[in-house]
């Protein structure tokens, strides 16, 4: 999803102040959209952090949630249960909120704060990678933290190998959907 497929799906969710934001912002720039009832929203970009006048109410903040789930949120309670839903383009909703427990699963309910991650592509952000990656070499770490571009550059890798000079065969077991958001 690029950055304009990117602002199509989220535009209809928000008010007119976070819509205007949104269109300023060049391709790659947004990096987070940090939401709490009752406070500013949060815009964290490459190089800033932007506050905004919306405060939405927590039952705006929950109707937020489930159409930004598509209207799917009572189907995906595994997903939420770890605190996250993976959305259209590989988007994630961090979700902060009261849990209970019930039949031995947790419930997830009073949605409180959410931090909505951005994904976006970086084109051969894996290609210094290619050359230290061969058959003697069975397996791979990425290692870094939060925000630190792990699932961007492993979405890249598996793509760069799939097509490059030498393409391979790639598989991709991706139980969260972050990488090929499905």
């Amino acid at each position: 999803m690029d950055w304009n497929e990117t602002r199509e799906f989220l535009e209809p969710f928000f008010p007119e102040e976070v819509r205007s934001e949104l269109a300023m912002l060049l391709p790659g720039e947004l990096r987070e959209i940090r939401i709490r009832a009752d406070r500013p929203t949060v815009f964290v970009t490459a190089t800033r952090t932007a506050f905004l006048p919306w405060q939405p109410g927590q039952m705006q903040l929950e109707a937020l949630v489930e159409a930004l789930s598509e209207h799917s949120l009572y189907a995906r309670t595994e997903e939420t249960s770890h605190g996250y839903l993976t959305l259209r383009g590989g988007h994630r909703l961090g979700l902060c909120g009261r849990v209970a427990f019930s039949d031995k699963r947790s419930v997830l309910s009073d949605v409180g704060s959410v931090c909505l991650r951005i994904a976006a592509p970086w084109p051969d952000s894996a290609a210094e990678l290619l050359p230290y990656l061969d058959d003697s070499m069975p397996s791979v770490l990425i290692v870094g933290p939060p925000g630190s571009g792990k699932t961007t550059m492993l979405r890249d890798l598996a793509r760069l190998l799939a097509t490059g000079a030498n393409s391979l065969q790639v598989a991709v077991v991706d139980e969260r959907s972050e990488l090929c958001a499905c």
